[in-house]
C-alpha cells in the first residue's frame, strides 16, 4: 500500500538555499512534481 504525497510549494527559501519568490521557487521535489491526492472514503 502506498501513501499518496502532495507537495504544494517551497516557501521563500528554494532547494539551494536562495531567497526568492515563492512562485519562482516552484513545486518541484527530486526532480518530480508532486501531485498525488488521498481519495476520501464516505
Amino acid at each position: 500500500m502506498s501513501i499518496p504525497f502532495f507537495f504544494k510549494q517551497w516557501g521563500a527559501y528554494g532547494p539551494d538555499g536562495i531567497r526568492r519568490s515563492k512562485k519562482e521557487n516552484g513545486r518541484m521535489l527530486g526532480d518530480k512534481e508532486w501531485n498525488e491526492f488521498p481519495v476520501g472514503s464516505l
